[in-house]
């Protein structure tokens, strides 16, 4: 019975020893709270401050921090060391998920410590902290085109995006995400909240339709817009259907140089930038073959370019002629009006008239062919020299007429005045014998 009493109390003494660290982990005067931020946004990485106090007497080391939310546990190894009666302040971060309602939430911080003073880890909780989730009120626009609606395999596409966001919290920025068929081709965090950007794509080595999707990831939420390019081999009715645009767009630009040559010699004022337009449709039609011999799949824009810089040229070209005809046609219209004021009737100015409407018939003209142009050009010039020959004749014969008109006006003029003198001088004389 002492034996059985003996062993009871070593037992319990060993016992004591035992649960000795666990009695002291329990009431260890270490205190972990939340303090500084109270506040986040769904969907964004939220920061929360927490204070350690250390009332011990060792150092606190190999620590691990842990915040307990309604989303889940969150931890972070922390390498700082804090000695006894001080404290310091951790930081951890988490991300707040974007289905989060904005409302008030409990949060909980814990500290790991490994204390060598006792067997395994010292768990101190702190205290329930109310977290504030808020909504954000970010709105995001996302722009997606492309170069090109049809490629060839293995052929590039140039994606043009414009994005934008607003109401970005402060330190963030969107990011952009490019997938082709579902697999990613670009990400990238933006280095602003707005902006534009090209991305290169490469198609596949197979034919078929390539779906391209833009997503702009703003953390709360996202937008997207997708677009489609048909990955097709060039067919033999591609070939010729290519190669006739070529031929189109070479046939339009040695139309403008032809016309451009003719403007010089016949002296047409012409603007100076129709040299670097022509040379603009030159390049562009150079790329066009380069792009049909290589099978590249940008044929449609560089023929299109070359074919609107050659029209270009010939609107502008057709435009210098008309003006060098309607400026002819204002010395003429001044003429007449000199005449007419001078006294010419209307039916001798109506000859001239019918000349110039030729010309003025020539200004409504629209370019067809350069054979035509020109012809109606030199049609219109010849009635506008033909009427000036007649309004030269006109005025020449107006000016004799009136030069004759003034010498016989003069004899007259002087006929009066002699007549009257002579009346004057009888009439003098009579009177005169008349007294004597």
């Amino acid at each position: 019975m002492l034996r059985l009493i003996s062993l009871t109390l070593k037992s319990a003494v060993l016992l004591s020893i035992i649960m000795l660290p666990f009695i002291i982990i329990t009431a260890s005067n270490i205190n972990v709270s939340v303090s500084g931020q109270s506040r986040c946004l769904r969907g964004f990485p939220c920061s929360l401050d927490i204070m350690v106090q250390n009332g011990d007497k060792v150092r606190l080391s190999v620590l691990r921090l842990y915040i307990y939310t309604p989303w889940g546990v969150f931890q972070k190894e922390v390498s700082t060391v804090i000695d006894p009666n001080s404290s310091a302040k951790l930081n951890i971060q988490f991300t707040i998920p974007p289905w989060a309602s904005a409302s008030l939430y409990p949060v909980y911080p814990q500290l790991d410590v490994e204390d060598p003073r006792y067997i395994g880890v010292q768990h101190v909780m702190g205290g329930k902290f109310l977290l504030l989730v808020e909504e954000p009120n970010i709105y995001a626009d996302l722009t997606l085109i492309t170069n090109t609606s049809e490629v060839s395999p293995n052929g590039w596409i140039d994606l043009f995006i414009a994005y934008s966001t607003t109401n970005m919290p402060s330190g963030f920025m969107p990011r952009l995400i490019v997938l082709a068929n579902g697999s990613v081709r670009y990400m990238s965090v933006l280095n602003q909240t707005a902006g534009s950007l090209s991305v290169p794509i490469k198609a596949p080595d197979s034919q078929g339709v390539l779906v391209i999707r833009a997503l702009l990831d703003y953390f709360s939420g996202n937008v997207s817009k997708d677009t489609y390019v048909t990955i097709r081999s060039y067919m033999i009715e591609n070939y010729t259907r290519y190669f006739n645009l070529i031929l189109q767009a070479s046939e339009k630009l040695n139309t403008s140089k032809a016309l451009y040559l003719e403007a010089k010699r016949r002296g047409i004022v012409i603007p100076q930038n129709i040299s670097d337009c022509m040379a603009k449709a030159e390049i562009s039609l150079s790329d066009a073959y380069r792009e049909f011999n290589s099978r590249g799949p940008r044929v449609m824009e560089y023929v299109l370019e070359s074919e609107n810089q050659s029209e270009k040229v010939l609107n502008v070209l057709v435009k210098s002629f008309k003006e060098d005809v309607r400026s002819r046609l204002i010395g003429v219209n001044l003429t007449i009006l000199k005449l007419y004021r001078l006294g010419a009737s209307v039916d001798s100015l109506r000859n001239a008239t019918e000349l110039c409407s030729r010309a003025y018939a020539f200004l409504k003209e629209d370019f067809t062919t350069m054979d035509k142009f020109l012809k109606d050009y030199d049609d219109a010039i010849n009635s506008v020299d033909q009427a000036e020959v007649k309004l030269n004749v006109l005025e020449r014969d107006l000016e004799r007429r009136m030069a004759v008109s003034t010498v016989a006006l003069s004899f007259f003029s002087v006929l009066s005045l002699v007549l009257m003198i002579g009346l004057i001088i009888t009439i003098w004389r009579r009177k005169f014998v008349e007294r004597i």
